[in-house]
């Protein structure tokens, strides 16, 4: 498998390492998402660290088209709050273009490492209205 998805104890962040850029992989980084989440009210923050992925520009919007379909669990899914995680410079062009309306004008935070974007969802969590 390419990836992993886990959630992290008593917290609504699931974390999704990726190995590869596999742009297919995201249907089931989706569905795992969905099932790892179910008991979860309210917004799932879900980073998606992509620092060990050597990307390059066909398969990043390869990628970004499959994150972004309307469907249950994907990018365009309200109930997540997808975050990138990553140094490269493509993963920024991303955050950045998910912006664009056949993306979904989604808001994708990006942050180069998993303790800065780790940081961010909780400040999020601890500011949101409570259910």
């Amino acid at each position: 498998m390419s990836f992993t998805v886990q959630r992290l104890p008593n917290e609504p962040i699931l974390i999704v390492t990726r190995f590869d850029a596999t742009p297919s992989d995201l249907l089931q980084i989706f569905q795992q998402s969905l099932e790892l989440s179910e008991d979860i009210e309210g917004t799932v923050y879900r980073i998606h660290d992509i620092s060990r992925v050597d990307l390059d520009f066909g398969t990043m919007v390869a990628g970004m088209a499959n994150a972004s379909e309307k469907r249950k669990g994907s990018m365009r899914d309200p109930r997540f709050q997808d975050i990138l995680v990553g140094g490269h410079e493509l993963i920024r062009l991303a955050s950045a273009a998910f912006q664009q309306e056949q993306y979904g004008n989604l808001t994708i935070p990006f942050f180069e490492s998993l303790e800065e974007a780790l940081d961010y969802a909780r400040k999020q969590i601890a500011f949101a209205p409570q259910p």
